[in-house]
């Protein structure tokens, strides 16, 4: 938490073990910490310099509802237990200067009131995920985790960057409605990830792993979002969720994510600029596992009978010199493998106009059957765990084909 001169500190409801669904106005207010020597609760504090932090000592649990029946001045909110949603009502919240936003790894904060900045920038920091479901007024700086976009929402007056991330500091963009302009990449002011839908896809706790288990969730794990321009460059990465493995024109995609961007420009065409991680969920949560159909991935799925990823109106920086656009990608897709128990496919990109299709191949090559043969001379016959299997095939089948481009194997949470 950051302190200021001057400023008041509101704590609510903080000697409790659940939060309380209540007005922003009621008494549940404290301005200490620990329900101590200014114990009683209070109404809302208010003054020009506040911070609001959700707090039930240290072991809150639930979720909780607060509608913003009175007009607010934050310098910072934070959430460090639980999953609050602050409720359109006749109130409002404005910034009083820069402010931060932390939400705690393992919490949500849906903020549904419309934020009003006056000028300032809001900074989302820390792990948990930070949804506005109501309009925001100015530049916004993903520090660290994600911010997701509720359906329906248009946020094309909103300006949102990032900071350039490892480990632990990333940053992504996701959800099911709009935004004006997303820059994605690893430089500073750049987005780390873009993550279509409301599933909770890339770990912020691990640069290497993935966790797909969004707390809350109970809809929309998979679905469109929409970006009027979109700035793809080198070290950007695209988290693509599907749930089931079939082609889907629909026009809100609820079986796989889709990106639909007006312009998008592709700033650094060198080999593998561009990271697509495929992820495969079981439900409407996004809870991680096999797609709902899994027999139907020994299946092929190749050129626009593919899954369409990302389409626009305009594309800028890849001439449309072919139709297999593989090269350009990184393909990350041991996930995928490992939750659907098949390692045997091979996953492409396919262009045709300014669409694009992640392609899959049930079928070995001949470089698959040289994988397979190596793989049952090495473990003879010793019986290996199904990720263990999973990581000798990863390892050969990058070491014997060339078609798929993938980084380092991922570790699951």
């Amino acid at each position: 938490m950051t302190w200021k001169a001057f400023a008041n500190t509101n704590y609510w409801d903080t000697d409790g073990s659940a939060y309380l669904d209540a007005d922003w106005s009621s008494s549940n207010w404290n301005l200490d910490s620990g329900g101590g020597a200014m114990g009683a609760y209070q109404p809302w504090n208010s003054s020009s310099n506040n911070y609001a932090i959700f707090s039930a000592d240290t072991d809150a649990t639930g979720h909780s509802t607060i509608a913003a029946d009175l007009d607010v001045t934050l310098l910072g909110l934070t959430v460090e237990e639980g999953d609050i949603t602050i409720s359109a009502d006749v109130g409002s919240i404005t910034l009083s200067g820069n402010a931060d936003f932390n939400v705690a790894d393992g919490s949500n904060l849906t903020i549904d009131e419309p934020v009003l900045y006056s000028g300032y920038t809001l900074n989302k920091t820390g792990e948990g995920l930070l949804t506005f479901g109501g309009g925001v007024g100015g530049a916004t700086t993903i520090n660290q985790g994600k911010i997701d976009i509720a359906s329906g929402l248009d946020l094309s007056s909103g300006l949102f960057t990032g900071t350039s991330g490892a480990g632990t500091a990333k940053s992504v963009i996701g959800g099911l409605g709009t935004v004006d302009s997303v820059t994605i990449g690893s430089d500073n002011g750049e987005i780390d990830f873009i993550s279509p839908g409301l599933g909770y896809s890339t770990s912020l706790s691990n640069a290497s792993s993935l966790k797909q288990n969004p707390s809350g969730r109970t809809s929309g794990a998979v679905g469109k979002f929409t970006t009027d321009t979109l700035n793809w460059n080198g070290g950007g990465v695209y988290d693509w969720e599907i749930k089931t493995f079939t082609k889907d024109d629909s026009a809100n995609h609820t079986k796989f994510d889709v990106l639909s961007v007006g312009t998008i420009n592709f700033g650094d065409l060198s080999s593998n600029a561009y990271t697509v991680n495929i992820m495969s969920v079981s439900n409407d949560a996004g809870s991680i596992g096999a797609v709902t159909n899994p027999d139907q991935t020994w299946q092929n799925h190749l050129g626009s009978n593919g899954f369409k990823f990302l389409t626009a109106s305009t594309v800028s920086g890849m001439s449309a010199t072919g139709n297999n656009v593989s090269d350009y990608f990184n393909i990350r897709s041991d996930d995928f493998y490992y939750t659907n128990n098949n390692w045997m496919g091979t996953w492409g990109v396919y262009r045709t106009g300014n669409d694009f299709y992640l392609t899959y191949s049930a079928a070995p090559e001949p470089s698959t059957y040289v994988m397979i043969s190596t793989l049952f001379l090495f473990i003879g016959g010793n019986r290996s765990s199904r990720k263990t299997m999973g990581s000798i095939f990863t390892n050969l089948k990058n070491k014997f084909s060339k078609k798929e481009k993938k980084l380092a194997p991922i570790k699951v949470n």
